[in-house]
Formats: structure tokens, C-alpha cells, sequence
């Protein structure tokens, strides 16, 4: 059935390279570096797993990822190491699991770099590199996740010994979640409480051993331990640790920004929030790496639908799935998303690199900004994608539930990054907020406004108009939509910014306002501007990037279009408030997301096969590239499970037993 494929490739015009730079960051670089990971890791036995993955016990899938690790830092001489970025973006897509330094690389190291002295890094990193330090990012409590103010951990700054003493002085202080915690961490970066003389001076990290560096067994006064089972990232080993008087030098305390002196003189410089600036750049992180592992569930669907036939026309040919126009909705608004969080992260990725340097060179000006950016894109880069692939195996029928499709371990090992470093309503929140300032701001006139919501000015304007569209052509016309979207942002955003006024005066405070009058809107207000915010980053893309053709520029453009008008027609309600669009043209909205499936379904192979993922990243015997999709679902089935390989299943004796046993009559 491979021909299926070639067929498909024929109506292919553009050239999928193009889109596959795309795809990766715009960099020709990556993309090479990338292809050759993906078949320099496809050559290695032990870097490629075996369907009955999912058939092992978590503590051999745990041991499994060790080994795997080992081989990775070793392979290619160290070609690969995880301490390097492309490491870590071809183990993302090569494994079904997270490879145990992840937190280690992504947030213990970051966080070091950004928040400790010249000479702390030059003391600690090169035993990091080397993993004879092995940390973690030890923050989360049972009782406080979000709300880090109110973490319980505390560190006592002993003057007499120059030492912190660490304490978990509640139940609910007990430090929980914390990933490569529960069986690889030696030592631990501790957000705690920072008591000097009786007096508290915020949550602060300091770097704890927690281990024997040759035993590997918990130090005195440590109880630590994994967390157990959970939905997805069952192979992260996420833990949690009590700390019993656990004393610690004052240099290891991070201290480029926050300092203690020897007689206990507590001093900080620049501005606060950058002690978060380790989970910044994990979020950034999350938000522009992640959201990628749709395109493996989307290459899946998309090449499953191909292949799979149902029902028969009138003539008696059996219709291919994609053909139907329910199916092309399933999979082409997921495949629009994707490439608009590709496009998106690519921007948030040029401006977080020029951030890197202005923080350099001491300006925080654009902190907070940047902080909303990687926030906002962090919790919708992750909502939307989640969604997706789950309807996308739901949109694989009965072959999707099965792990041998692949894609129940891609939606299980997505499913905690809408909650972990950041819960994704906190997220928007927070966005929420510096959205109300940034009004505030706009209808003060302000000089400076954050580059980001700089459109707030001419939606002010707009959302007193009426859109001018009578014809589909014109909906489609990406201005339009550009127009469209920032009303919907700006009339949310202003909506509830005055009902926020109205409230206050009527004499609720703020904390009422917030949390128990507005917070739906607010969300909704923070959706709309993440909306636009994707939406302008995807079409300045398109436009800007000259080394895309006119036909790769055509089809993303088809894409553009679908991916913000499903979001309009998906929540409607700011523009109908507004007056802004009347019924009949959300009657064309919806007709002109269902004109667009017809040219998307003709390019759909090249759009997922631009990914660059073959089947060693898919990992399924839907999307199987010669097109042997039955015959692989039966051989790994009958091969490649443990339960088949004895006739007599372990257990059977019970049922046996149970001849024997005389029933009792049914009454």
C-alpha cells in the first residue's frame, strides 16, 4: 500500500524543505542537524525502542531511560550529550519518554547560570556538565505549587557557623513534583523561606546536597523519595524530600543578585523577579519546543487517514478517511495550530535572545514583558496542542487506543506540561494582568507601551466600526482577519477592564474582583490577545522569510487563515458583543474555515512529511512509511508481546481453579 503515499506525493507543490526549516526555527543548520540525529539514532540499536516498551514494569522502564542516557552522552563522541541543545530536540522526538536530565539541563543549569556568581558557576558547572552533580529544581510544596510567596521551606541563616539551616517545618512543606528527585538527583536547588535575625526576606534558592556522592544514599536529616504512578511521565522519577536541620554553606546560596554577608547583611540589586529567570527560560522552553510533538501525533493521523479506507461510494470504490470532511476537520485545524506555534516560537525565540543580552548588560526593562511572552505562549502552546492529539487519536478509530498506534504515549507524555512550571490558569492570570496595566497605560497615552500589546492603540478605534465583508474572499483576506483579531483582543481586553472599574467602585475589592468576580473573563481576555499575538507572528513569518517560495508561501497562508478563523468561530462572543461582525457574517466565517479543507487536504502529506519524523520517531504501525500498516499491527501483537509468548498466560491456573468450585445459583 506504499503507493498510496507515492500517489500523494505527486500532488505535492511546494517544496517541503522549505517548510521543514520552517518548521525548525527558520535555520538550515538545525534542520540539517536534526535529519542527521534522527538517522544517526535510528542506527543505533540501543537509541531506538521496541514496541513492548509498553509492556515493562515503570522501574524497568525507569532503568531503561538511564541506560539510554548513558548511551546517548557516550555516542558520536558526545555528538549528542545531553548538555547541548540538539541532544535534548532529538531525544524529545526519538524516546516515549523524558530522558532523566531533563530538569537537570532545562532548569537546574539555567537557573545556576542566570541566578549564581562567576564564581559559583566556575565551581559548580563543570561537575554538572560531568553529572558528578546531578540536580534538581526544588521548589513545588504539597501544600503551595503556583503560589510561591507562600512556600513553607525555610532557611535559617545561622550567623555563628555562616550557614543556612534548612527545615520543612510542616506536613504541607514537604517539597513534591520535583522531577529527577526521586531516584537520580545528588543534589538540589531548594526555594525556601530566608529567615537572618528574625526577619524574612523571601523565597530564595540555595544549592543542597541531598545524597552520598558514592553511596547515593539520602543524607542525615533527609527522607526523600518518588511519588509514584501518574498520568503520563510515569518513566520521570518526580519526588519528594523533607529537610530535618540540614546545614548549608552561605556560598551556596546563588548570590549574583541577592546577597548574604558573613555577619548576615541581606542586599539585592536589579529587579527581583529575575530569581525566576531559570523557570523563564523553561517555559520558553516548553512554549517553543514541546508543542512539536503534535506534528509526530499529526504525521500519524494524517497518514493513517491516507491509508485507511471506510465505506463505499456509489460507484463501489471505498472512500479514503481523509476524503471526509468531518476527518479533514479533525486533523487540519491541529495542523494549522501547529505551524502557527512554530512560526510564533520562532519570534518569541529571536526576541528572547536579544532579552538575554540587554540582562547582560544590567537593563530589566523588558523583563516582565518577556516573562508574559513565555508565560502566555507557554499555556497556550500547550492547551490547544493537548487537545489536538487527543482528538487526534480519537480520529484513528479503534487502532488509536492501542499504543502500537504510537499516539497514546505521545498525548500521556504531553499531559503534565499544561500543568507543571506554571498551571496554565495561572498563566493566562498573569497575562491578564499585565493586559489591564497595558490598557491603563494606552488610554493614558503613555509614551512606552510594551511592543507586545502595541495594537491596543488602533483596536480602540476599531471596536467602534463595523466590519466591511459580504463575500468569503473578503473574510479571507489575512488584513481581515488581522483587523478582526484585534478587535476581539482589544474589546475583551477593555470589557473587563471596565467592568474591573465598575466592581471597585461599587466597593469590592481587589482580591474579590480577582478571584471571584472576573477571573472567567480575564481568561478569556488573555486567550483573545494570545490569539492575535500567534496569529501576527505566524503571518510575519510568511511574509518575511524570503527563502520560501511563492507555493510554500501560498499553502501557509492557507493555513494562517484557518488557524485564526477556527479560533473566531470557536468563541465569537467579543466580536458579537461589540457589534462589531453581524449573524450573517459569522455565517460566512464558518463557510470560509470549511472552503479552506479542500485546498489543505491535497497538500496534507507534505505538510506532515516537512516534520522530517520518520518511523523511528513515530513510533507507529499507523504511519508505517512502506505502508504495511495491518501486517506491522499484527506482528508486533503477536510478536512483540510478552503475554504471547506462552499459550499459558501467567494467572490462567486461577481460572482452572475455578472449575472446581460448584457456583451458587443465580436468584
Amino acid at each position: 500500500m506504499a503507493e498510496i503515499f507515492e500517489q500523494e506525493k505527486k500532488k505535492i507543490n511546494f517544496n517541503p524543505k522549505e517548510l521543514q526549516r520552517f518548521f525548525y526555527f527558520n535555520s538550515e543548520q538545525i534542520v540539517k542537524d536534526v535529519t542527521q540525529g534522527f538517522q544517526d539514532f535510528s542506527a543505533n540499536p540501543k537509541l531506538t525502542i521496541q514496541p513492548n516498551f509498553h509492556s515493562m514494569s515503570r522501574i524497568d522502564q525507569i532503568k531503561l531511560s538511564g541506560e539510554t542516557l548513558k548511551e546517548i552522552n557516550s555516542y558520536k563522541d558526545q555528538k549528542y550529550n545531553y548538555n547541548t541543545s540538539l541532544g535534548k530536540m532529538i531525544g524529545e522526538f526519538q524516546f516515549p519518554f523524558v530522558i532523566p536530565s531533563g530538569v537537570h539541563q532545562m532548569m537546574f543549569i539555567p537557573t545556576i547560570k542566570y541566578l549564581g556568581t562567576e564564581e559559583q558557576q566556575k565551581k559548580w558547572l563543570p561537575r554538572i556538565y560531568s553529572y558528578e552533580i546531578v540536580g534538581c529544581y526544588c521548589q513545588t510544596e504539597l501544600g503551595h505549587g503556583s503560589d510561591v510567596q507562600s512556600l513553607e521551606t525555610t532557611a535559617e541563616y545561622d550567623v555563628s557557623t555562616q550557614e543556612f539551616v534548612i527545615n520543612s517545618p510542616s506536613l504541607t512543606s514537604t517539597k513534591w513534583w520535583v522531577g529527577e528527585l526521586g531516584v537520580w538527583a545528588n543534589h538540589a536547588l531548594v526555594f525556601a523561606q530566608l529567615h537572618i535575625k528574625g526577619k524574612k526576606h523571601g523565597v530564595h534558592p540555595i544549592l543542597v546536597q541531598i545524597r552520598d556522592l558514592k553511596t547515593h544514599q539520602p543524607l542525615p536529616g533527609i527522607v526523600v523519595g518518588d511519588i509514584g504512578p501518574k498520568v503520563g511521565y510515569n518513566v520521570k522519577d518526580n519526588g519528594f524530600i523533607r529537610f530535618n536541620n540540614i546545614r548549608v554553606p552561605r556560598e551556596n546560596m546563588l548570590m549574583k543578585y541577592s546577597k548574604v554577608s558573613k555577619d548576615g547583611l541581606f542586599t539585592q540589586r536589579g529587579n527581583p523577579k529575575i530569581a525566576y529567570a531559570g523557570m523563564l527560560e523553561t517555559r520558553l522552553g516548553i512554549s517553543c519546543l514541546f508543542h512539536r510533538s503534535l506534528g509526530r501525533a499529526l504525521a500519524i493521523g494524517v497518514r493513517y487517514s491516507l491509508f485507511r479506507k471506510q465505506f463505499k461510494t456509489s460507484d463501489g470504490v471505498e472512500r479514503q478517511v481523509i476524503d471526509y470532511q468531518t476527518q479533514q476537520e479533525k486533523l487540519f485545524i491541529p495542523l494549522a495550530d501547529s505551524y502557527a506555534f512554530c512560526a510564533s516560537s520562532s519570534q518569541i525565540m529571536s526576541r528572547f535572545a536579544e532579552f538575554q543580552k540587554e540582562i547582560e548588560g544590567g537593563d530589566f526593562s523588558n523583563l516582565n514583558e518577556m516573562h508574559i511572552i513565555c508565560s502566555g505562549a507557554k499555556a497556550y502552546h500547550t492547551e490547544y496542542p493537548l487537545a489536538h492529539m487527543e482528538n487526534i487519536r480519537l480520529s484513528c478509530g479503534g487502532h488509536g487506543f492501542s499504543h502500537y498506534s504510537g499516539l497514546p504515549s505521545i498525548v500521556e507524555g504531553f499531559k503534565p506540561l499544561v500543568t507543571l512550571e506554571g498551571e496554565n490558569t495561572i498563566m493566562y492570570l498573569q497575562v491578564a494582568r499585565f493586559l489591564i496595566k497595558g490598557l491603563t497605560a494606552t488610554l493614558k497615552g503613555a509614551e512606552r507601551v510594551p511592543s507586545s500589546i502595541q495594537y491596543l492603540k488602533a483596536g480602540l478605534d476599531f471596536v467602534e466600526t463595523k466590519l466591511e465583508a459580504d463575500t468569503i474572499s473578503q473574510i479571507l483576506d489575512l488584513d481581515v482577519l488581522k483587523k478582526i483579531l484585534v478587535v476581539n483582543a482589544t474589546y475583551q481586553i477593555k470589557n473587563v477592564g471596565m467592568k474591573m472599574q465598575k466592581l471597585s467602585l461599587e466597593g469590592k475589592t481587589n482580591q474579590q474582583i480577582w478571584d471571584t468576580l472576573i477571573g472567567i473573563q480575564l481568561v478569556d481576555a488573555a486567550k483573545a490577545h494570545m490569539l492575535y499575538y500567534t496569529f501576527i507572528n505566524f503571518y510575519q513569518q510568511i511574509v518575511t522569510n524570503d527563502y520560501l517560495s511563492e507555493n510554500s508561501k501560498t499553502i501557509l497562508k492557507q493555513l494562517c487563515r484557518l488557524f485564526a478563523i477556527a479560533k473566531i468561530n470557536e468563541k465569537p462572543h467579543g466580536l458579537i458583543e461589540s457589534g462589531f461582525i453581524n449573524p450573517s457574517q459569522i455565517s460566512l466565517l464558518k463557510q470560509a474555515q470549511h472552503s479552506l479543507y479542500p485546498s489543505i487536504r491535497e497538500q496534507a502529506l507534505g505538510l506532515v512529511d516537512a516534520f522530517g519524523f520518520k518511523d523511528e520517531q513515530l513510533r507507529s504501525a499507523l504511519s508505517i512509511s512502506d505502508g504495511k500498516v495491518y501486517e506491522t499491527l499484527l506482528d508486533w501483537a503477536k510478536n512483540q508481546n510478552p503475554l504471547n509468548e506462552s499459550y499459558f498466560a501467567p494467572g490462567y491456573e486461577n481460572i482452572q481453579k475455578m472449575g472446581q468450585i460448584t457456583p451458587k445459583p443465580l436468584l
